[in-house]
């Protein structure tokens, strides 16, 4: 399917595009190159994004993350500088864009599209993925089809975001993440930091979810992971220290968890960063 010429984006970047406009809102299914990286840019439209496979290291709005696939949304408003290093693996996205002068969006959308943010919610991954469907084989229903895939999850990304900017972050939460950074090799256990924090379990889940979107669990893999990357990246320690640094049993257990997180091994990113 061809790229309306109404489309205001540069998609030079992109190693193949699908692309529709319905409503005000154009709706793109990407795939990046492997190891591309693009240089600080921004675009003249708001955007939703959700990363369907692979992923990429980045900045926005000068706060470095990690975007990958799974039910990550990624929020980047019209003119925000960003910059992107894509995994060794194909990043597939779904992209739906707001166009101000068609879209019959209400403010409360515009101005979710104002702030950049970089969430997890559930089910987001399997509604961008129907309306990647959509675009790939598209027929004379997809454009109503395809505008309802994308305001719902536009609704949904609101509702995360408003959850999250709009309730009072426990006291309790800023603890635990504390904690979590600080003793990153030990054995930590829902019940164990339940009681450090003197917070019920099913409260301290509960917070984990509305406030970071996110389990407890799943928190402190991200964070083992972020550390093992920076030591990768920052030494030259072995593979295996670092594993037992950053709370893995082993190099193993290293390996294939950020395989699953980063779509590389640890010896491959090393490898990346320093040729890179």
């Amino acid at each position: 399917m061809s790229l309306p010429a109404a489309i205001p984006r540069a998609l030079s970047h992109y190693r193949r595009a699908l692309a529709m406009e319905a409503g005000g809102l154009v709706m793109t299914r990407a795939w990046f190159a492997p190891g591309l990286r693009l240089p600080p840019h921004d675009h003249d439209t708001a955007s939703v994004a959700v990363v369907l496979r692979g992923g990429w290291d980045g900045a926005l709005d000068r706060h470095a993350s990690t975007v990958q696939g799974g039910d990550t949304v990624l929020v980047t408003p019209a003119g925000a500088r960003h910059w992107n290093a894509f995994f060794p693996a194909e990043t597939e996205v779904v992209v739906v864009e707001l166009v101000p002068e068609r879209s019959r969006l209400g403010t409360e959308y515009r101005s979710l599209l104002a702030q950049p943010a970089t969430l997890r919610q559930r089910g987001l991954s399997g509604l961008a993925a129907r309306l990647g469907a959509e675009l790939r084989s598209p027929d004379a229903h997809s454009p109503l089809l395809s505008e309802g895939l994308a305001l719902e999850l536009l609704a949904t990304v609101a509702r995360a975001v408003g959850n999250e900017r709009g309730s009072t972050r426990p006291g309790w939460l800023d603890r635990a993440e504390e904690c979590l950074r600080a003793g990153l090799s030990r054995g930590w256990t829902l019940d164990a930091l339940s009681r450090t924090l003197e917070v019920e379990p099913t409260r301290l889940v509960r917070g984990f979810r509305r406030h970071l979107q996110t389990t407890p669990a799943d928190y402190l893999r991200q964070l083992r992971v972020d550390a093992a990357r920076r030591l990768l990246s920052d030494t030259e320690r072995p593979i295996a220290d670092i594993a037992l640094e950053t709370g893995f049993t082993d190099q193993s257990h290293l390996t294939r968890v950020f395989r699953r997180c980063l779509g590389e091994t640890p010896a491959a990113f090393r490898r990346r960063f320093r040729h890179g």
